[in-house]
């Protein structure tokens, strides 16, 4: 799925977010994060938005992560922004 809230890695290269978490109101934080290519897969949405394959998607972190167990944490309200330029 590509279009433009779905963009693709430069050149297969990672992607690199700026991420707002606003899990704690008193002390938001940003977060530069590195994104692998082989670390970002589709959503599967319904017409409201939904995840319709959370129990698929977490199947796939753990593969990835090569984890058994492990807990997902939602995060309130956060924001991305995507960084575009050069890499270093």
């Amino acid at each position: 799925m590509n279009d433009s809230s779905t963009p693709t890695p430069p050149a297969g290269g990672p992607w690199r977010l700026l991420v707002l978490i606003r899990t704690d109101p008193d002390d938001p934080v940003w977060t530069i994060c590195t994104v692998e290519p082989f670390c970002v897969r589709g959503a599967n949405l319904d017409l409201a938005g939904d995840v319709t394959d959370f129990p698929d998607v977490t199947a796939w972190v753990r593969a990835t992560l090569g984890l058994t167990v492990l807990q997902l944490v939602p995060l309130p309200r956060p924001l991305a922004w995507r960084i575009d330029g050069p890499p270093r």
